[in-house]
């Protein structure tokens, strides 16, 4: 959040944004005619430029809009605990099917050592995430790869010696996240920190209101002016 924020602005441009953009949609959707309002108990009618009320309602809106994007705060996802839960998760959960073969085939390399002729069962005794962070080491993955799923895994195995299986420590195995799993793990945490916190509601629902009530307008606009604009 920056310095200069106010949140009594703040909240002020809210409700300027999503009051305004409400009574637009209202005014659409129960089909009300623009050409007259009434100010303090007085009707005023418009007699000149009629066709062009929903344009001067979208102009309003947009300074409305503006006023809102001016007065937010600056908010970051990765701050919000939501957010990072659901973005690690959805990493973790996925690296473990697309690397499912790969942890078993790397563990059966490690069970070698320890002369297993043959392998049993294993099991994951614990996951984590890490970031890359070092420029240098940043340069030795793809675009998106400097995140990092790790996982514990340990396993049953038997030697020549042995008549019983044995359980191995736990080896761990870190594999690079794929560019399009970060960008959808991103795009899906957002959504659940959205809908869980209220970043939807405080920032998200504003955007999305007065967009409607934008479209709304422009296309009122053009149903009313489409005749003038197909002779021009």
């Amino acid at each position: 959040m920056d310095s200069g924020f106010d949140e009594g602005d703040f909240k002020k441009a809210r409700g300027m944004l999503l009051s305004f953009s409400s009574i637009l949609i209202s005014l659409w959707f129960f089909g009300a005619d623009l050409k007259s309002v009434s100010l303090l108990g007085t009707t005023i009618a418009f007699t000149q430029n009629t066709q062009h009320v929903w344009m001067v309602a979208l102009a309003i809106n947009s300074y409305f809009l503006l006023r809102f994007y001016q007065h937010s705060p600056n908010t970051s996802y990765s701050e919000n605990k939501i957010y990072q839960s659901a973005f690690e998760d959805f990493l973790i959960k996925n690296m473990q099917r697309l690397k499912k073969e790969k942890i078993k085939e790397d563990l059966f390399q490690n069970l070698k050592h320890l002369g297993a002729q043959e392998s049993g069962k294993h099991e994951i005794v614990r996951t984590s995430f890490s970031t890359v962070t070092n420029p240098q080491d940043k340069r030795k993955f793809s675009r998106g790869f400097a995140r990092i799923a790790k996982f514990q895994v340990r396993g049953e195995y038997k030697n020549l010696d042995a008549t019983e299986l044995k359980t191995s420590p736990a080896f761990e195995y870190g594999y690079p996240c794929p560019y399009w799993l970060v960008v959808l793990a991103t795009y899906r945490a957002k959504i659940a920190a959205n809908v869980k916190t209220s970043y939807g509601t405080e920032y998200l629902l504003p955007y999305l209101w007065s967009s409607w009530a934008a479209v709304i307008c422009m296309h009122q606009w053009f149903v009313i002016n489409q005749l003038s604009l197909m002779k021009a």
